[in-house]
């Protein structure tokens, strides 16, 4: 199932309750539409509402400790060597030592034809 479809099902069913009680509100007696039955409803509402905080909060917590894991894994098998750099820093370091050894090469084949001096000077 998508994610569309989910939030679509779960706009479906939260319009329904709605709709299934402002019909409810017409049949209903009266001693259970009081102040005593809202205030009552009012609570449990934010019961729920706290779990679902609640709830949320752990189901976010547990992502969190998934990707530190996957992230420390990661870490370790690709980390080796010195720990304060990171593999694009060695990557990058290694680069920059081929560059300078082609353009030491190059410079050597082209000082004759630049400097006219022999060729290795």
């Amino acid at each position: 199932m998508s994610e569309w479809s989910i939030g679509l099902i779960t706009l479906v069913c939260v319009y329904a309750g709605a709709l299934l009680g402002l019909g409810l509100q017409r049949v209903l007696p009266k001693h259970h539409l009081s102040s005593d039955s809202k205030d009552a409803v009012k609570l449990v509402t934010a019961l729920l509402a706290t779990l679902s905080a609640l709830v949320l909060g752990l189901l976010i917590a547990s992502a969190k400790s998934s990707f530190d894991a996957v992230s420390d894994a990661l870490k370790q098998t690709f980390g080796k060597g010195d720990p304060y750099r990171s593999p694009t820093v060695r990557i990058r370091t290694r680069g920059e030592g081929r560059a300078r050894a082609t353009e030491t090469r190059v410079c050597r084949a082209l000082r004759p034809v630049l400097c006219g001096g022999p060729p290795g000077s």
